[in-house]
């Protein structure tokens, strides 16, 4: 499986590979449940926010795919605008 970012500049999120039964289904990967993670699952994704944080703004397509094998499974694409933060870099609310 595998999650990326494409526009202005391009970014990988997250590749995995995952082994599933056959009619098996699971859930891989879910930006709200992060934010209630431990700590210690949250930090395998600090260089990602990193990374975000980093992106300048303008219309991005945020691209995940599953593939078997050679075969492309399924492919999902959201499109999306990335805005100028309202508050700077390291500025708590």
């Amino acid at each position: 499986m595998r999650l990326w970012l494409e526009g202005p500049a391009a970014l990988s999120l997250l590749e995995v590979e995952v082994a599933l039964a056959p009619g098996e289904v699971r859930r891989l990967f879910s930006l709200g449940e992060l934010w209630e993670s431990p700590l210690e699952a949250q930090a395998r994704f600090l260089p990602v926010q990193e990374a975000l944080a980093q992106l300048p703004p303008g219309a991005y397509r945020l691209v995940g795919e599953a593939w078997e094998g050679e075969r492309l499974w399924s492919r999902h694409v959201l499109e999306l605008t990335y805005l100028e933060p309202l508050l700077p870099p390291g500025v708590a609310w």
